[in-house]
């Protein structure tokens, strides 16, 4: 157990410095209107998340201050932009799901990556000092509801002084045990054990 936290706290500290810094690709202009006025992009990538054929767009933004979705708890927003005739639409976003740029204690800035593949992406964070804790949040594409729907929660705590310690914690989430379905767009981080439907 201990040994697997060691790797997987490496591996959450190996994205902050790969996946975060790698995926920063231009959008389309039908895209980018699309987005928050003001917005800065933190993250974009092109993968056809749907099966249809067609790239969609994963973007990860830094709200304005003057943006009335603005909060300081949530600053950030993830979208997924899909292709239309006329060019892309906001399929669906969510606030929550981005930690606040200033929610990872001492190390600052918590926004470790977006994983993504055909019809999947993961969005991870990565925070403390000493005690260090790591999420991930996994969802996959449901044909049948046209969502992107929460398949895996990761959740961890490693106390770097004491790789020994019975607080360490590794904690995997996966329905129906855990939850029932969750779409993207309604995902609540601190609020998804036991919900959904099953």
């Amino acid at each position: 157990m201990k040994k697997f936290l060691t790797v997987t706290v490496m591996l959450l500290i190996i994205q902050t410095f790969n996946l975060y810094s790698q995926n920063k690709i231009k959008l389309p202009r039908e895209a980018a209107v699309l987005l928050n006025k003001n917005s800065e992009i933190i993250f974009s990538a092109a993968e056809d998340l749907n099966d249809d054929g067609n790239k969609e767009y994963l973007v990860a933004i830094q709200l304005d201050e003057k943006d009335a979705e603005y909060t300081m708890e949530n600053d950030r927003k993830l979208l997924i932009l899909t292709k239309t005739e006329n060019g892309f639409r906001v399929h669906s976003s969510n606030k929550k799901i981005m930690l606040c740029s200033e929610c990872g204690g001492v190390m600052g800035d918590p926004f470790a990556g977006i994983a993504f593949g055909k019809k999947w992406f993961e969005v991870s964070h990565l925070g403390g000092s000493r005690e260090k804790w790591g999420t991930s949040y996994k969802f996959a594409y449901s044909r049948k509801y046209d969502k992107w729907q929460l398949v895996e929660v990761n959740s961890e705590f490693f106390d770097a002084l004491d790789p020994d310690s019975e607080e360490n914690t590794s904690e995997k989430y996966t329905p129906p045990a855990d939850f029932g379905m969750i779409n993207f767009e309604d995902f609540d981080p601190n609020n998804f054990l036991g919900k959904g439907v099953q």
